[in-house]
């Protein structure tokens, strides 16, 4: 075992300083690896550059993906991403797994090169056959998704299952997804929830939702209130805004956790800030009440805005209620049954009861005003909102 094995960074310095001043290229790379990662010595990245050339241009190939990956993220050197296709690529040739990868991601996303889904996949599988673990995953992303080759949703599952068995968590939460939606594999809500356990446990955001989202609704799982607590609490610390709109749901209604409208509102905030609709009306509607928050019929109407333009069919239906009725804004029978209107176009069961007793209480201008409204907002969002593309009847 190396002294770098061991951990005793100070003792692999002073052993590869010398060596690497007479050219020793597996020095050189090991001493860059040193100042690159800040082990033994404080991080510099252009001293790290300067030993992986030293080495790299003695045909290292560990020192040349190295190389190639300073000069893609710009760290010691200029950005350029060509110089680092050119190292990489030297790399390659010497089918070195990790530069493979490299490479074909660069090919898969056109990185100083053409973009060439074909390439990236015969890149990938000369490095997944070599066990490189990201390549690995990437394959079976490229099934799962159908890019450089036919859709395969078997195929898929098999990659990541090999990138599992190495621990790779983005792997081991795309498992999770096959198994918890039977594609490509057989559906198993217990199998789905161990990847998405082993996933979120590495600090997956979105394998701790699922989690979450099955313990709490029992969805191939036991039923358990603290588990779904426990794991939606995970991803909204982590700044998932669907985990916090969920989390702030169970703290809203003492699911697995002490009932709390003040922690309620704070997540639900947060989500709403991430411009999650449903929390933006759901962080209104506690406003208008004064739910762990302090009442504020006015910022109520803003967030309603907000999730009206999205597309929320509660938002407009609120919005028409709160036009209706002079709260937050101006008494407005036209306007409410403007945002009636729209809210009962984007399905809102309640909304025509609400649509029906405004327009008995309207003139016929205003009932022309109204509907041009209702057009005119449905003409400006359509490109945005699908549902409201085709003419309002």
């Amino acid at each position: 075992m190396t002294d770098y094995e061991r951990g005793d960074y100070a003792a692999a310095v002073a052993r590869c300083r010398p060596l690497a001043e007479q050219g020793d290229p597996a020095a050189s790379y090991l001493l860059g690896l040193l100042y690159d990662e800040g082990r033994g010595v404080e991080r510099d990245a252009a001293s790290a550059a300067r030993l992986y050339r030293a080495a790299a241009e003695r045909g290292h190939p560990a020192a040349q993906n190295n190389l190639g990956l300073l000069y893609y993220d710009g760290r010691g050197v200029t950005q350029d991403r060509a110089q680092a296709a050119e190292w990489f690529g030297r790399a390659a040739e010497r089918s070195f797994g990790p530069a493979l990868t490299n490479l074909g991601v660069m090919a898969l996303f056109g990185h100083a090169m053409p973009r060439d889904p074909v390439r990236a996949r015969d890149l990938l599988l000369a490095a997944a056959e070599q066990r490189d673990a990201r390549a690995q995953r990437l394959l079976g992303m490229l099934y799962e998704q159908g890019v450089g080759v036919e859709r395969d949703d078997a195929t898929a599952a098999r990659w990541y299952e090999l990138a599992a068995a190495q621990h790779v968590a983005a792997a081991e939460h795309r498992l999770g997804v096959l198994h918890h939606e039977g594609r490509g594999v057989r559906q198993d809500g217990e199998v789905a929830a161990m990847w998405f356990r082993r996933a979120a446990k590495q600090g997956i955001a979105e394998a701790a939702l699922a989690l979450g989202y099955m313990h709490l609704h029992g969805d191939g799982v036991a039923n358990d209130h603290e588990q779904a607590a426990k794991w939606l609490a995970q991803a909204a610390a982590q700044g998932l805004a669907a985990a916090q709109y969920q989390y702030a749901r169970v703290c809203m209604n003492g699911w697995g956790v002490p009932a709390d409208d003040a922690e309620a509102a704070h997540w639900m905030r947060l989500a709403a800030e991430r411009d999650l609709a449903p929390a933006q009306t759901d962080f209104a509607l506690m406003l208008l009440r004064g739910q762990g928050v302090a009442q504020d019929e006015r910022a109520a109407v803003t967030w309603l805005n907000r999730a009206a333009r999205q597309g929320d069919a509660l938002a407009f239906a609120r919005l028409g209620a709160l036009y209706e009725n002079g709260r937050g804004v101006a008494q407005d029978q036209v306007a409410a049954h403007v945002h009636y209107r729209l809210a009962a176009e984007l399905g809102d069961d309640t909304a025509g009861q609400h649509l029906s007793r405004v327009a008995h209480s309207m003139n016929a201008l205003q009932l022309a005003q109204a509907e041009e409204g209702a057009r005119s907002w449905a003409t400006e969002h359509a490109a945005a909102l699908p549902a409201l593309a085709a003419p309002l009847r």
